[in-house]
């Protein structure tokens, strides 16, 4: 993670489980009218989840962006980032070959965070996913999202307060 002071932006590498960094995405801080994301073209990001090689098979967050997944990491969370806004095909099998069978879904608190939970609620099952738990983490009211400046104790409880979808 690096902070690029010309461009206003963060500069966030995407660690792949060889350890070698196969993505790169820019995160601006004031985006203004252009992107508020950029990544490298090459790096297909929708057949992988941003921090999942960090994470041990059981159970596990999944989140939009980069800085949600980072922000639940430092706070002792398992999290991955789907990085956009609806899980793919190719994500939920990952998820499914890595072994994780709990997902707690843990999208931006907006309308578009509602319907990319419903999307991914459908991925999962039509992918014939191995999951024995899939729930949905409502943020607490004033927060669109896990990195939207919220206390370790207002994580706990969002997360502690989950709810089952299946």
């Amino acid at each position: 993670l690096r902070y690029d002071p010309g461009a206003d932006a963060m500069v966030i590498p995407y660690v792949a489980e060889t350890g070698a960094i196969e993505g790169i995405i820019k995160r601006f801080m004031q985006p203004g009218n252009g992107p508020r994301y950029l990544y490298n073209a090459e790096w297909r990001k929708h057949e992988t989840l941003f921090a999942l090689p960090q994470c041990l098979p059981g159970g596990i967050i999944l989140v939009e962006g980069a800085l949600d997944a980072i922000y639940l990491h430092q706070h002792g969370y398992q999290a991955a980032a789907i990085l956009g806004s609806s899980l793919s095909r190719e994500q939920a099998l990952l998820l499914q070959a890595r072994g994780f069978t709990s997902i707690a879904l843990g999208f931006d608190n907006d309308k578009a965070g509602i319907e990319a939970t419903e999307k991914a609620l459908d991925t999962l099952i039509e992918t014939g996913s191995l999951l024995t738990d899939i729930s949905w983490i409502r943020w607490p009211e004033g927060h669109k999202d896990a990195n939207d400046d919220m206390t370790a104790e207002q994580l706990a409880v969002a997360i502690s307060g989950k709810q089952g979808l299946i």
